[in-house]
């Protein structure tokens, strides 16, 4: 705003003193209380609606490897093994900073251009479910109960790639394996899962 100068007060408010006739507009500022684990939940929550919006790649990335690297920091502060620390055990050790430079890349693209300001980087949107479900997993670890829409991705993943696990014998699997034929849209699952507590393993 042309001629406005902002002040900060002492009550939390703060308003524009406008030219020289001197009105003034308040507004309230409201301050949060949060820690670390919930700043990640809902980071990662937001990237999960995006995903089931078919929403921003690019936004849907972002913030699940925002998420990731909270959880991540808290689970090795907790002594709690990760996958990416699974992944470590199988790559030598002079690897291993290669790796991680690997598995971040998009992540680093996304969020900084002070080396590469004109670069391009070739991106798979497809490789952000594989992330999702990554990241979901360390939440898990960290937490025994996963609200709606973390609870709803796990099982859109795993009823969705189900030829990848050999557990079929299993309740819960066999009730996935039963889903899995359906072939839910993306909003129709959503949908489903709000109403139906069954799908709820």
């Amino acid at each position: 705003m042309r001629g406005c100068e902002t002040l900060v007060c002492d009550n939390n408010t703060f308003f524009d003193r406008i030219g020289s006739n001197k009105s003034y507009c308040y507004l309230e500022m409201k301050f949060y209380k949060i820690s670390k684990f919930e700043s990640a939940r809902r980071q990662l929550e937001t990237a999960i609606k995006l995903f089931f919006n078919d929403e921003d790649y690019v936004s849907i990335h972002t913030l699940a490897a925002a998420a990731n690297q909270v959880l991540v920091d808290l689970a090795k502060e907790g002594g709690i093994l990760t996958i990416e620390d699974v992944y470590l055990r199988y790559i030598k050790k002079d690897k291993h900073k290669e790796f991680i430079n690997k598995v971040r890349e998009a992540q680093n693209f996304f969020k900084h251009a002070d080396r590469d300001p004109g670069a391009d980087l070739s991106f798979n949107s497809e490789m952000n479910d594989i992330y999702l479900m990554n990241v979901t997993a360390v939440y898990e670890q960290l937490s025994d109960n996963l609200p709606f829409w973390i609870h709803s991705y796990k099982v859109w993943f795993l009823m969705n790639n189900f030829d990848l696990f050999d557990t079929l014998n299993e309740p819960h699997f066999s009730k996935l394996y039963e889903m899995s034929q359906k072939k839910y849209t993306k909003l129709d699952y959503i949908k489903l899962r709000r109403e139906a507590d069954t799908l709820i393993i």
